[in-house]
């Protein structure tokens, strides 16, 4: 948030939004920094995080989380499954 504050490119405030922004990266080619982005089950994007390792993503989530990524989605903590299902990841340009 602070690269935004200080003079980056704007950060819209709405994860739908976000998403539209950055360079779609494929799974594959994630990394570090990247983020994730997940819908809902009308299909708009409604949760993002940042990944911390390629198959590690920080979130907020009722509480700020680490949490297990894959291709499909965040491992729940509490049940079977994902909690979100992953529609796309993006990268920074910085």
């Amino acid at each position: 948030l602070a690269v935004f504050l200080n003079g980056g490119p704007l950060l819209p405030r709405d994860a739908s939004e976000q998403a539209k922004v950055f360079p779609v990266i494929s799974w594959k080619n994630r990394k570090t920094g990247d983020l994730a982005f997940f819908s809902n089950a009308n299909g708009k994007v409604i949760h993002t995080g940042i990944l911390t390792e390629p198959d590690q993503i920080l979130h907020a989530y009722g509480h700020v989380r680490l949490s297990q990524l894959t291709e499909d989605g965040i491992c729940s903590d509490w049940k079977a499954g994902f909690s979100h299902e992953r529609t796309v990841i993006c990268r920074l340009p910085f």
